[in-house]
């Protein structure tokens, strides 16, 4: 288990505490990962625990706690560059409040722990303080910095044991926080997970809405979700479309269109006989994009294509598979909506949008279709879209290798920087294997960085 339920120790404190917190004060020791989201230094040394009171951290747990469990994050999260506040602010008004415990609670100085979804699981990122944080302790620092992710029943675990212990803590109180907390978390925990209710707070999590508060959600998207048969708001495909950054009051209409697209389309899932392996999600311990490289390397291999040659997407699932793929190009409504994959019979069909003038990104969409209907279409159509989840990461993974081998792409560039600028070098190569200059760029820099 990447994360372990925290290790709480209750603390006495003066009565004139307020209540909530007198009866919550606590040593906190929370193992993450090969770190620890409660190690810091003071001016005298450096501790594995903080003392605070939990009152605050549990109520802006269960306020979150669909979000929590299923928003994805807005930003790329694999470690190399670890989103900061402003970016997250600018990309998801919003986002950082539900998700940094940091913001749980204004009076205490709290760990930068942001949990988010990345698909199958959950994800927990801990951000070291590089710098005194404005309105706090100058001298009080959290030291570990730690990417990690594990199933969901482990973040269920790891979040309820908190809640749990406040609850138990403020058992007979009577205190008006303490009822709430309680009505919110007795909500949550008889909410059974194959229900209409848990399906309808879930989908609306990986909205970062509130399912409790509904008075300021747009109009039309209460009535879509509300009026959703069952099991639709958990099918992969709508969870691509509530996946994707953009408004959510416009969800209803691309739902209507996207639908109406893959019936004209006779868009199914994938047949049993198809071997498509498992969605990136499913592979445990391995990066998403590593996935994507690897399935990109072992179809160019099966279909006997040396790393130095452009490559035919529909030649190169008909040589290593025997399949037949069928690209066409579709009016997609929503510009985050890169294509959609799925099957008609034996016959694998990716559908991208009409792109006058542009024919590579066109391309760089129709290959991340092709993941999509080789390993995710199982359970029926997908969308290739902006989200950050682990399939759609490995998707565009799968699409830059399968295109552009690094390797290659690293030799060729390299042979043009003598004659040319980089700059120059790169477009070439874009142009021999019919791809954008950015999708070269890109290959080039991680195969200099051993990626």
């Amino acid at each position: 288990m990447s994360v372990m339920p925290a290790r709480i120790e209750r603390l006495e404190v003066p009565e004139q505490v307020p209540a909530g917190e007198r009866l919550t004060w606590c040593r906190l020791r929370w193992p993450l990962g090969a770190g620890s989201a409660s190690r810091v230094r003071d001016v005298v040394s450096e501790h594995d625990s903080i003392a605070i009171p939990l009152i605050g951290v549990a109520s802006w747990i269960v306020e979150n706690w669909w979000s929590l469990l299923y928003e994805l994050s807005p930003v790329e999260d694999d470690g190399r560059i670890a989103p900061g506040w402003l970016e997250l602010d600018q990309r998801t008004p919003g986002w950082r409040t539900r998700h940094s415990m940091r913001v749980a609670d204004a009076s205490l100085l709290l760990p930068d722990l942001r949990v988010f979804s990345n698909g199958p699981g959950v994800t927990w990122q801990l951000r070291a303080d590089r710098g005194p944080w404005p309105g706090t302790t100058p001298a009080l620092q959290y030291l570990d910095d730690v990417l990690t992710s594990g199933p969901r029943p482990d973040a269920v675990s790891a979040l309820g044991s908190l809640i749990q212990w406040t609850l138990e803590q403020l058992r007979g109180s009577n205190l008006p926080e303490a009822n709430e907390l309680y009505e919110r978390w007795e909500y949550i925990s008889r909410t059974a997970s194959r229900s209409a209710e848990a399906e309808f707070c879930r989908a609306a999590g990986r909205l970062g809405l509130d399912p409790h508060d509904m008075d300021d959600w747009p109009q039309q998207l209460c009535a879509w979700m509300e009026s959703a048969p069952a099991g639709q708001l958990d099918q992969a495909f709508s969870i691509d479309l509530m996946s994707f950054a953009g408004d959510a009051a416009d969800l209803p209409e691309i739902d209507g269109a996207l639908r109406q697209l893959v019936v004209e389309q006779d868009l199914r899932a994938a047949p049993a006989n198809v071997a498509r392996g498992c969605g990136a999600g499913e592979r445990a311990g391995i990066a998403a994009y590593l996935v994507g490289y690897e399935r990109a390397e072992q179809l160019r291999r099966d279909a006997g294509f040396s790393p130095g040659d452009y490559v035919d997407l529909a030649e190169l699932l008909f040589r290593a598979r025997g399949l037949t793929l069928r690209t066409l190009s579709a009016p997609l409504p929503g510009s985050p909506i890169g294509a959609v994959a799925g099957w008609s019979g034996e016959v694998a069909k990716v559908l991208a949008p009409r792109r006058r003038g542009r024919r590579p990104s066109e391309r760089f969409a129709l290959a991340r279709g092709l993941y999509h209907a080789l390993w995710t279409c199982a359970e029926g159509p997908r969308l290739v879209s902006d989200a950050h989840d682990a399939d759609q990461k490995a998707s565009r993974a799968f699409a830059a290798e399968v295109l552009t081998p690094r390797a290659a792409v690293r030799m060729q560039v390299d042979e043009r920087r003598m004659r040319m600028p980089v700059a120059d070098a790169v477009a070439e190569v874009a142009g021999v294997y019919g791809v954008d200059d950015v999708v070269v760029e890109r290959q080039y820099e991680n195969a200099v960085a051993g990626r």
